[in-house]
């Protein structure tokens, strides 16, 4: 009998492990420093946001964003940093969707709130359909309480 050898066996086997050790969803927590790859974390963030659907999980995303937006340098002194994402985007949107969650649950205030950020981050002409968005469903909010 011949003993074979399977040179590409190995290399399978790697990269499986590879594969296998690898998550293909990271999760963000905690706070998001913006001097790291910013594009890509605020972009992991956002994805987790519209895929959770844990409330207090997406809510937590929401409000990541909206401290990112907040952390961003606006004192001039230093030229903007060029970003291939809209970080206001993100959050309007990641806050309209957690608000609409949260509204769907029954939790009014936490949806109130939620939808006060997105409008608060949709105040740029290219987001008007977001604050858009975001005024109707405080006022459906707001009518519904009366």
């Amino acid at each position: 009998m011949k003993n074979r050898t399977y040179p590409h066996a190995f290399a399978v086997c790697g990269m499986v492990a590879l594969l296998l050790a690898c998550d293909p969803e990271p999760r963000v927590t905690g706070q998001l420093s913006l001097n790291q790859d910013p594009t890509m974390r605020l972009w992991h963030v956002y994805e987790h946001c519209r895929k959770a659907t844990n409330l207090e999980e997406q809510k937590g995303q929401a409000l990541l964003l909206h401290h990112s937006v907040l952390l961003q340098p606006d004192d001039g002194a230093s030229p903007p940093v060029r970003r291939s994402v809209n970080i206001e985007a993100l959050a309007a949107s990641c806050n309209l969707l957690a608000g609409s969650a949260m509204r769907e649950a029954g939790e009014i205030r936490e949806a109130t709130t939620l939808y006060q950020l997105a409008l608060l981050h949709a105040n740029t002409p290219d987001l008007v359909t977001m604050k858009g968005q975001a005024q109707s469903a405080l006022n459906e909010l707001r009518t519904s309480l009366q």
